[in-house]
């Protein structure tokens, strides 16, 4: 995915669905931040406070929760 099209959603709650060397994964979460080639992603459901580091190009779609 494009950084211009992940820009809007910096800082917002979301349902994200991407690809890492594990596999494809759909998690929900925080955007913390978005870098020049990743986003910074807290999942709301680890017990620990943890950000995951996942580059745009594994990233297939993101979806804003309410």
């Amino acid at each position: 995915m494009k950084r211009s099209k992940l820009l809007k959603y910096e800082g917002e709650s979301v349902m994200l669905e991407y690809k890492n060397r594990i596999g494809p994964q759909i998690r929900a979460g925080y955007i913390k931040a978005i870098t020049m080639e990743v986003i910074i992603f807290w999942p709301l459901s680890t017990e620990k406070d943890i950000e995951i580091q996942i580059p745009f190009v594994d990233i297939n779609s993101v979806e804003e929760l309410l």
